[in-house]
């Protein structure tokens, strides 16, 4: 790729749409999203409004360094033939073009994308916006032109947006404004256990399948500790840790994608209450989150009598909050009812 070529022809066509009065995204703004698809390293794009395709070429640009692509959709029969000869020069090969209109094109595509860029008509951005989200990756973003610029026709979508509760959205004061929306994470605690061989593999397979899932990413992990059994004493020691996670899971979407790995792990758990299993996830702390559900009480119900959860909590965040002001686990980790459990840490890498 000709580095050189590219900058200079971006150029070219910068001083072009300006000399003719053509509408288009600042310097500033374009640099802006540059580092924001490289630096996230995004490499699937949807640009919803091609316009004169001054955009399209920052946006291919940055997604190059990713050997990524830009997929650029266009309605107006003039403007896409413009950008297609616009590109043809580019030295870019990453860009495809659909004629359409957004979002009504969007039933077409089978393909999630990392970063989608919103510049259609005004009165379009809401509905644009509500049917690219089922086409967005975990972790990506979606961007909206014109917020500082149009900002009486862009009010009704931005309160949209900030009303959201799945979602977080910043407003960019850089060049026309940008929206920057994006799923909320979610800061959640673990607690693994096995006590049927191999544990110490078990807990290394639990903990390979969270890693996978693009959904969550592994923050700290405590380490090893061994706990004697609890309740039903007839049984091998447990091996035990916890994992401070960020997520974009809802709590009952966690709790699923949990029983899916202990099921895949050949989970064995006898109908002795507190028996023997191969592995055991449970959610901990959600959040500030209290909840409880048929299937789901968070914080964990057995957390606050439990020394192998405790233990490894602090160890990865002593300073952890405990949604009841009124209950304190670095005070509670040091009282007698939990100082009398036998709780062994392990000095081995895992």
């Amino acid at each position: 790729m000709n580095h050189t070529h590219i900058i200079d022809y971006i150029q070219k066509i910068e001083n072009y749409c300006k000399s003719n009065n053509l509408w288009n995204i600042p310097r500033k703004e374009a640099e802006y999203l540059f580092e924001l698809i490289k630096t996230n390293k995004f490499t699937n794009i949807l640009e919803c409004g091609t316009g004169g395709g001054y955009s399209t070429l920052w946006l291919a640009y940055a997604a190059s360094f990713n050997n990524g692509k830009v997929l650029t959709i266009e309605s107006h029969k003039e403007r896409y033939n413009n950008a297609n000869a616009i590109f043809q020069n580019s030295g870019l090969t990453n860009i495809a073009q659909i004629k359409g209109h957004c979002p009504g094109y969007f039933e077409n595509l089978n393909e999630k994308f990392d970063f989608i860029f919103i510049d259609v008509v005004k009165h379009l951005y809401l509905e644009t916006f509500k049917k690219s989200v089922n086409l967005l990756k975990a972790n990506g973003i979606i961007a909206a032109d014109n917020i500082k610029t149009h900002k009486a026709e862009t009010a009704e979508f931005i309160e949209y947006l900030l009303a959201l509760a799945d979602y977080k959205t910043e407003i960019i004061d850089v060049g026309n404004g940008l929206s920057i929306t994006s799923k909320k994470e979610h800061i959640v605690f673990l607690g693994l256990g096995a006590n049927i061989a191999p544990e110490l593999e078990n807990i290394r397979q639990a903990l390979k399948q969270l890693e996978n899932n693009p959904n969550i990413k592994i923050l700290q992990k405590s380490s090893i500790y061994i706990s004697e059994p609890i309740g039903y004493t007839e049984q091998p020691e447990f091996y035990n840790c916890a994992l401070k996670i960020k997520t974009e899971f809802k709590p009952l979407e966690l709790l699923e994608f949990i029983k899916k790995i202990e099921k895949e792990l050949c989970r064995v758990s006898s109908e002795i209450h507190w028996g023997p299993r191969t592995i055991d996830v449970d959610i901990l702390l959600y959040d500030d989150l209290i909840l409880e559900t048929e299937n789901l009480t968070i914080p964990h119900k057995e957390l606050t009598n439990r020394r192998f959860a405790i233990e490894p909590l602090l160890e990865i965040e002593p300073q952890i909050f405990y949604p009841n002001k009124d209950i304190n686990l670095t005070n509670l980790y040091f009282s007698e009812k939990i100082q009398r459990q036998k709780v062994k840490k392990l000095n081995i890498l895992w």
